[in-house]
């Protein structure tokens, strides 16, 4: 019942490599010459072995490319080409982004870099080992020639620039992840399909969603994806991708920075589709003058600025550790006294009214203010369930429902709330009630709405694709580890990442069942095709098999 990583098909000269050490070998033990043999077995032994060298010279040359940036070593593993911790942009405390400076000595680029600082509570595969303030870099995955022929059986539509390639946003509420997370190793994905893959990081926290009104700009984070993604314009052709054939896909804050994206002008043509995996829609960001007032907050009650020294003098002169000191205590006390939806899920993220995110997100989408590409939206059946449980860590009463009703949607919504999710009469925990209010408040009822809208704007020509996952994955208990047990029986916020990363080499315990497996080749081949031909339905996921049509 468990899957492993495909075997990859015979590469250029791979077969005849093996075979020129098969007979090197054999010619090299089989001991002294007899009197009388054959005078060139000698000779074709030497020529053998040369040619051994010679390939073997080859494939180590395929870990290193050159991109304008400059050379990079990587690793050639049996089923891609992986480049780590490369870097696509530097920036001071915030500062906005700018391009890196060249170099001509290699990079090395054969293990993960460091996180961007964080205080992270994800299950702790999620988390880096290491954190740094120069953390703008980029994992990319390439896949072995023949790759992408054998995905499309021999119809390689990635367009004469190359592979297509797909750039993936993390989650983690703006405040936690890191692109060396297992759950997005691309190894899977690049060999199955033949896209390019490219996993970002960007600013987290208080170092990348404070903002005053004189020297710390707005949305450094999102600053951030975007250098990334201008970065892929300008290097990933030495990959082997095709800078015209750019997917941005991404789940939660990943997602949210999508929809986001997809409303700033100023990123039209950095990629032609997108794909979003659980937005939730339904939480507001903070306008310009509340993100100010809640940096001056932060700094003075949390940070301890005195309230003489201009906050952002203040914390630009506090050490790393100190400002991630200031951003847990902030988390801790918002998470106790939350007044609204955004401050209970969502502390650090968008400011809204800057020189490039005019308006809400979903507002936005409403009005039908997006740029026309192509996309896939979806959300998973139980969405809310790790974040009622992480928000209230014992049963609840059915008054503490009330009340949490109208702290995420206001009094006069709590009411007719309570209506369509009653909580059960006989049970002594609302938990469940209030994870399926939130899963439908925060997340689907906003994607089809979002969606409905963008669809039937006037301008909107690129068709748009929604999906709901509901699958209950058996090795759930060891992608979410003993904290979040909720979890082990439900289809939670980013419940469908093993399904369309397939990371079973590197996560330990992720055996899939034959339905599990079908269930990945069919996601994978669904996202691949739409980045490869902006249909996600458009091709066949393997030789011999049904070609997989959208529902």
């Amino acid at each position: 019942g468990s899957a492993s990583l495909p075997r990859r098909a015979p590469r250029a000269n791979r077969g005849r490599a093996k075979s020129v050490a098969n007979a090197t070998r054999t010619a090299v033990t089989r001991g002294p010459r007899r009197a009388g043999s054959h005078p060139t077995t000698m000779r074709c032994t030497f020529v053998l072995l040369v040619l051994s060298c010679c390939t073997v010279a080859v494939l180590a040359d395929d870990s290193v490319v050159n991109p304008p940036t400059g050379p990079i070593q990587g690793v050639v593993t049996p089923f891609a080409r992986e480049f780590r911790g490369v870097p696509f942009g530097k920036a001071g405390r915030w500062e906005a982004p700018a391009s890196p400076a060249p170099w001509t000595t290699p990079l090395d680029a054969t293990k993960d870099g460091p996180g961007c600082p964080q205080a992270c509570v994800l299950p702790k595969k999620g988390c880096p080992p290491t954190t740094s303030e120069d953390c703008l870099l980029l994992n990319v995955f390439t896949p072995l020639p023949g790759a992408e022929e054998r995905a499309m059986n021999g119809d390689r539509n990635g367009g004469a620039g190359g592979a297509p390639v797909m750039v993936f946003l993390h989650g983690g509420n703006c405040k936690q992840g890191y692109a060396g997370g297992p759950l997005y190793d691309g190894t899977h994905l690049v060999n199955t399909t033949g896209v390019v893959l490219v996993v970002i990081q960007y600013r987290l926290g208080m170092l990348g969603w404070l903002t005053t009104n004189t020297t710390m700009p707005a949305n450094l984070g999102m600053q951030d994806q975007i250098q990334a993604l201008r970065w892929v314009q300008d290097n990933i052709a030495a990959f082997g991708g095709d800078p015209s054939a750019v997917t941005v896909f991404g789940q939660s804050a990943g997602a949210v920075s999508i929809a986001t994206l997809l409303t700033v002008p100023e990123t039209k043509g950095l990629y032609r589709a997108a794909i979003m995996e659980s937005e939730p829609f339904g939480i507001p960001f903070r306008r310009k003058l509340a993100s100010e007032q809640w940096t001056y907050d932060v700094g003075t009650k949390y940070a301890g600025c005195p309230s003489g020294r201009p906050v952002d003098d203040c914390l630009r002169a506090m050490t790393t550790e100190q400002i991630i000191a200031a951003q847990v205590k902030a988390e801790k006390d918002v998470l106790d006294n939350a007044h609204d939806l955004f401050e209970l899920f969502w502390p650090w993220g968008f400011t809204i009214g800057d020189a490039m995110v005019t308006a809400q997100p979903l507002h936005a989408w409403q009005a039908g203010a997006v740029i026309d590409v192509p996309f896939i939206i979806g959300t998973n059946r139980d969405e809310g369930t790790p974040f009622i449980y992480e928000a209230m860590g014992k049963p609840a009463s059915r008054l503490e429902y009330d009340v949490l009703l109208g702290v995420l949607f206001g009094v006069g919504n709590a009411i007719t709330i309570g209506f369509e999710y009653p909580v059960p009469k006989n049970t002594t925990d609302a938990r469940p009630t209030m994870a399926r209010a939130t899963t439908d408040g925060l997340f689907a009822c906003g994607t089809r709405n979002g969606t409905s809208a963008v669809i039937d704007a006037p301008h909107t020509t690129s068709k748009k694709y929604i999906y709901h996952f509901n699958k209950v994955l058996s090795f759930n208990k060891f992608v979410w580890g003993p904290n979040y047990k909720e979890c082990y029986d439900m289809v939670c916020h980013a419940g469908e990442l093993p399904e369309v990363f397939h990371p079973n080499a590197t996560l330990v315990g992720t055996q899939y069942k034959p339905d599990e497996q079908v269930l990945s080749t069919a996601m994978e081949t669904y996202w691949s095709n739409m980045a490869r031909n902006l249909d996600p339905g458009s091709a066949v996921p393997s030789a011999g098999a049904a070609p997989l049509t959208w529902p």
